[in-house]
């Protein structure tokens, strides 16, 4: 059911916080209209990757977020979800589908993603709050 790790997320320290100068695209790519894929990691977090606002061929945003809850079935319309704090994603499984309670805010952004999916630039954003400054850029992963 779950897949490889794509997106290992590997820091030795915190630097410097989102940039100001960063291009209005890298944060307009993390847009919930734009996402292509979701799939679970092993370390109880869902990665969401985006298309590229300017290229949708391009897959060049990913996001981690922590998991609060999964329930079994294909019925999301069924389930209640006035939640600010929370979003649910329904993943087929390998016999079923699977419905992700997921915070809605990412703990991880990731942009400029390499042919194997690793992230050139990595935030994390402790608060969970969305982008908004706070965030603190890990080292870059190469």
């Amino acid at each position: 059911m779950y897949g490889l790790l794509p997106l290992v997320v590997v820091a030795f320290g915190i630097s410097s916080a989102w940039p100001t100068d960063a291009p209005e695209s890298d944060r307009a790519g993390f847009d919930w209209a734009l996402i292509d894929d979701a799939t679970p990691q092993s370390n109880g977090m869902v990665e969401i990757r985006y298309h590229d606002p300017e290229n949708p061929s391009l897959i060049d945003h990913a996001t981690l977020h922590r998991v609060l809850r999964v329930t079994p079935g294909n019925h999301l319309s069924l389930i209640p979800n006035d939640s600010q704090q929370y979003i649910l994603i329904e993943i087929e499984g390998a016999l079923a589908s699977w419905i992700y309670w997921i915070f809605r805010e990412p703990l991880f952004y990731g942009i400029h993603l390499d042919s194997s999916g690793f992230p050139q630039q990595l935030w994390i954003d402790s608060k969970e709050d969305g982008i908004n400054g706070n965030e603190r850029r890990y080292l870059n992963p190469k």
